[in-house]
């Protein structure tokens, strides 16, 4: 019974170690946003100091879904994209940074998306997957200038793309997109306030949501395939799982701020004393008063006379001092010995005289 006890063991044991345990390839790709306390200046341009390290860089044909069609040549792709995200108590910071191989966008307005552009499909119920937030960002080569939309307003119950469409403003309280291009390189820096997704009082540490992180693609030819007139020719949608109608979004969980900035003491210093009189962490007790000060009043308190005892011995001190080191009542006792010498060794003469 004992052989056969240890057979089944070594044979499960021997499975786990053939068989390899993976997650399913249903469950989505997670990235951490950091929560920050600076937050980035957006002007379109993106540094390492205001964003940190980018949780991905690299080439998107390899990591990412590609909706093309067939007869589209695959130098419409960008050759590297960097991904940025970050978070406060107030917004939620996105950033990109794509390097074109051909970069083509001439619109202006709503229809900035039918070229090279990003959209961001966010999820702030990670549950709910269908109540997108869709935007949509884009650089025009026309005017030079960032145009971004908000493509309907999400809710519980479908799809939040209902054909309305808003510009994104700081004054319309959508929030704000910045792109700049240089070199068929574009820098997409946006900031999304939690407050117009209704949802300021759930976001905290360990919070999820989903973000679709999505390129719209074009080099200047007419699409056959897609809109009529248009020059949109495919995307690309970052980390997806199955491709299937933006089935899987990534999953964005809020971590804290790794490292942040030390905060300088404000407490008011005192103006009769410096301030590195008194070293951090150190109870400095207060200076004593004055021990040669005098009260004027009629009646005096115990707590008075206890203060100023120290000043009458300073005085006798003084006074020892002042009589070459001998104490005062010392002093008059010589004089008093010396006048009775004197008194008697005059009585001595006078009697011998006579």
């Amino acid at each position: 019974m004992r052989k056969v006890i240890s057979c089944l063991l070594a044979t499960v044991l021997l499975v786990f170690c053939i068989v390899p345990i993976t997650a399913s390839a249903a469950d989505p790709l997670t990235v951490e946003a950091e929560k920050i306390t600076i937050v980035p200046t957006l002007d379109g341009t993106i540094t390492e100091k205001e964003w940190g390290k980018p949780f991905y860089d690299g080439d998107p044909s390899a990591d990412s879904v590609m909706i093309l069609p067939a007869d589209i040549k695959s130098s419409i792709v960008p050759k590297n994209i960097k991904l940025y995200v970050r978070w406060t108590d107030s917004d939620l910071y996105i950033g990109a940074v794509v390097e074109h191989q051909t970069y083509f966008n001439n619109y202006t307005g709503s229809k900035i998306w039918e070229a090279d552009s990003f959209e961001l499909d966010i999820c702030v119920d990670s549950t709910n997957q269908a109540a997108r937030w869709r935007t949509n960002t884009g650089y025009s080569t026309t005017d030079g200038k960032t145009y971004s939309y908000v493509y309907g307003i999400p809710n519980n119950s479908k799809d939040g793309v209902d054909g309305t469409e808003l510009v994104r403003s700081k004054g319309r309280g959508t929030g704000v997109s910045v792109a700049g291009l240089k070199d068929k390189t574009v820098t997409y820096e946006m900031s999304f306030p939690w407050s117009y997704f209704g949802a300021g009082a759930t976001i905290k540490t360990g919070h999820s949501l989903k973000v679709n992180f999505q390129f719209y693609l074009a080099d200047g030819t007419k699409s056959s395939t897609y809109f009529e007139n248009s020059t949109y020719l495919g995307s690309v949608y970052y980390g997806n799982k199955d491709g299937n109608n933006k089935g899987q979004y990534p999953v964005v969980k809020l971590i804290a701020e790794k490292n942040p900035p030390k905060v300088t003491s404000t407490a008011p210093v005192s103006s009769d004393e410096p301030e590195s009189s008194k070293p951090a962490g150190v109870t400095v007790p207060d200076a004593p008063s004055s021990q040669t000060e005098v009260s004027s009043q009629a009646s005096v308190s115990s707590e008075t006379v206890t203060e100023t005892a120290p000043t009458e011995s300073l005085v006798e001190e003084n006074n020892d001092e002042e009589n070459g080191g001998f104490p005062l009542w010392a002093v008059i006792v010589i004089a008093v010995v010396g006048v009775v010498a004197i008194a008697a060794v005059t009585v001595l003469v006078l009697r011998k005289k006579k």
